[in-house]
């Protein structure tokens, strides 16, 4: 814990924090609202279409690369307008409902989409900062530092929201929410500045993407690079599949209460969000990466079991707990390593660019998953889903033995 005498990693922890938080807000909390709201399974399916700007974000990357605000480091100044845009379309949120549609779709959508856009863009800008903030050395370490954060922020806008939504209602809940995240620019004005920049070479917009693509693979090799983004693509795919729904499973299949879910948020998935984190992060540094990302992968295959067994037990407390415990801790770690292995692959030229690439590959399959799930789900039933997912967990696994020989070529190694 000595890396916490260092308040950069307070920094990072705090916007870990905000950027998590609106993540729910535009994910599980909505998925609940839409639920709550009486709509079609169908629907709250397409709800997870929202994280859509999370895998396009690459389109206007190179922007934050190529751009600086007047007045700001090219990071710190983005973050700050993104920030305050945040707080503005969440606090629109606030004022809908599920209910005012738009033809077939609920104008609740609009505002969400911009707090989705936004808060991709926000994440992006912090894996910036946090990439040229911190030595290759450190990264492992505040991967975990980063990972706690946004998990807790999560947490935050997915269970204490849910217990708000259930005793003030949900508008009210959305304005709470959108007075937490007006702390986030004032955490931004303490950041570190960023000294390193990239070079002094003039690019257009256009082109930095294509420079961004084209460095990445002459710098890896294609085969290898090839490898890496099949690892990049697949390692959270079994997580996403599981929790596209999880939300609407424990309100209409298992039949809690928002206030009841909201409450295991709070507590035990708090608690096993820090502990993973933080456990992930230094445990890294006990071992390379080509390690920690097979054994992460499997362990995190485990987060899924606790809802193979509730959903063929029934509706049980302790079940719950047990699932949503090993959800948050198992699942934490394997964020922890896929973020390191992205953080280690960026270049100080272009490294929003690089990072926005290497997360809309990650994102890609998710996008698809909101409907893949309710297809699933109707077909195989929830048990029988939720040992789909955890199939899917395991076939990273098969990519990073194959990416093994490119995995120590590079020396992605966290001991020296």
């Amino acid at each position: 814990m000595s890396g916490f005498r260092d308040n950069r990693y307070w920094v990072l922890l705090l916007l870990g924090f905000f950027a998590g938080l609106p993540a729910a807000l535009t994910a599980g909390t909505l998925q609940a609202w839409f639920t709550d709201a009486g709509l079609d399974l169908r629907v709250i399916g397409g709800v997870t279409l929202l994280i859509l700007p999370y895998s396009l974000r690459f389109l206007w990357a190179p922007v934050f690369d190529e751009v600086r605000l007047p007045g700001f480091d090219r990071r710190r100044g983005w973050l700050f307008l993104i920030q305050t845009g945040l707080v503005l379309s969440i606090l629109m949120m606030a004022f809908m409902t599920p209910g005012e549609r738009f033809g077939i779709v609920p104008w609740l959508i609009v505002p969400a989409f911009m707090a989705s856009f936004l808060a991709a863009s926000q994440e992006m800008v912090i894996n910036a900062w946090q990439t040229e903030v911190f030595d290759a050395e450190e990264r492992g370490f505040s991967a975990g530092v980063y990972v706690t954060g946004w998990r807790v922020g999560a947490i935050v806008s997915g269970g204490v929201a849910l217990i708000l939504a259930a005793h003030v209602g949900w508008h009210s809940m959305y304005l709470m929410m959108a007075a937490l995240m007006m702390l986030a620019p004032f955490v931004t004005l303490f950041a570190p500045r960023v000294h390193r920049d990239r070079l002094p070479r003039q690019q257009r917009l256009m082109s930095v993407m294509w420079a961004a693509i084209r460095d990445f693979f002459r710098h890896i090799g294609f085969k290898a690079a090839l490898i890496l983004l099949l690892i990049i693509m697949t390692y959270k795919l079994g997580d996403a599949l599981a929790l596209a729904l999880n939300t609407t499973f424990l309100l209409r299949k298992m039949d809690f209460s928002l206030e009841t879910i909201g409450l295991v948020n709070k507590s035990v998935s708090l608690i096993s969000a820090l502990v993973g984190g933080l456990f992930g992060g230094l445990w890294m540094r006990r071992m390379s990466l080509y390690r920690a990302l097979i054994l992460f992968a499997v362990i995190q295959t485990l987060s899924h079991f606790g809802y193979i067994v509730l959903a063929f037990s029934g509706k049980s407390l302790n079940l719950l707990v047990m699932a949503a415990f090993f959800e948050n801790f198992c699942s934490g770690m394997g964020t922890v390593v896929l973020l390191a292995l992205i953080m280690n692959l960026c270049r100080v030229e272009y490294t929003a660019t690089q990072l926005a690439l290497f997360n809309a590959v990650a994102y890609m399959p998710r996008v698809v998953v909101g409907p893949l799930a309710a297809s699933l789900v109707s077909h195989f039933g929830w048990g029988n889903f939720f040992g789909i997912c955890m199939l899917a967990s395991l076939l990273p696994v098969l990519f990073v033995r194959l990416g093994r020989r490119a995995l120590n070529k590079l020396q992605l190694s966290f001991i020296k």
